[in-house]
């Protein structure tokens, strides 16, 4: 802008009729900065909704599910953060990181997730029971961004599991979930197949709707997830998109 000399252009807004550049979509503005002979563009966006959207790679090596992100297992993982909380787009008091990878039979979820508070809430024991009231992380998965079937997959801090089809709790599935803790931190990761949720082998540029989510219990209740979601977590229209990469850069997100 300062090489331009924008202070020595005529604005024209893309609220004035006369603008003289105008975009194909509605919530992608243009304003128009112009001198004799030359012009400088401007493109903002303030959309109510953001669909973030992270390229996968296929893994080269299964990730050992035992509840540790250990050094160098999610190297090559695509790396979501900046989790919002539930209902806003305020980032979330207590971080999280997700790693997500896949190959031709599972996929891979590996989760950090910052805690430093002296106590975990761990009140559900049994399989199916309400896990999404402890200290947990969910991973909602939708095959067909087309469709409104998706599966949600639970696991608290102290490994137990809970998982569901379109909030059918009597839907069950066979993966692996394990959770470790730590000082100030506590991680999980888990591994489902790709034929539990309905898919087969996703070809290079294939793409699903997927949303990674938080509960914290303690100190106080804070919900979060990667793409920002609405009054709950179950609302397929909000979930971020995973595209399963063969020749793009791996999505390394930084806070």
């Amino acid at each position: 802008w300062d090489n331009f000399g924008i202070q020595d252009a005529e604005m024209i807004g893309y609220w004035e009729e006369d603008c003289p550049v105008r975009t194909s979509r509605d919530d992608v503005l243009a304003t128009v900065y112009l001198k004799e002979g030359e012009a400088l563009i401007a493109l903002a966006s303030w959309p109510e909704h953001r669909t973030p959207r992270a390229n996968l790679p296929a893994a080269d090596t299964a990730p050992d599910i035992d509840g540790t992100l250990s050094e160098g297992e999610w190297t090559a993982a695509a790396k979501l953060t900046n989790f919002v909380q539930l209902g806003g787009q305020e980032l979330a008091e207590d971080q999280t990181d997700a790693y997500v990878t896949y190959d031709d039979e599972r996929l891979y979820v590996g989760f950090h997730c910052e805690h430093p508070h002296d106590e975990l809430k761990t009140d559900a024991t049994g399989h199916d029971s309400q896990v999404w009231t402890d200290d947990a992380v969910e991973l909602f998965v939708q095959p067909d961004v087309q469709e409104d079937t998706y599966y949600q997959l639970i696991g608290n801090s102290a490994g137990v599991t809970s998982e569901n089809r379109n909030k059918d709790i009597d839907w069950d599935c066979e993966w692996q979930f394990a959770a470790t803790t730590a000082q100030e931190y506590w991680e999980a990761e888990l591994s489902v197949g790709l034929g539990e949720l309905g898919m087969t082998i996703p070809a290079g540029g294939a793409r699903i709707g997927v949303n990674v989510c938080r509960d914290r219990q303690v100190p106080a209740q804070e919900l979060s997830s990667w793409a920002p979601g609405g009054a709950t977590f179950h609302e397929p229209d909000t979930f971020g998109q995973l595209v399963f990469s063969t020749k793009g850069a791996v999505t390394r997100e930084a806070r």
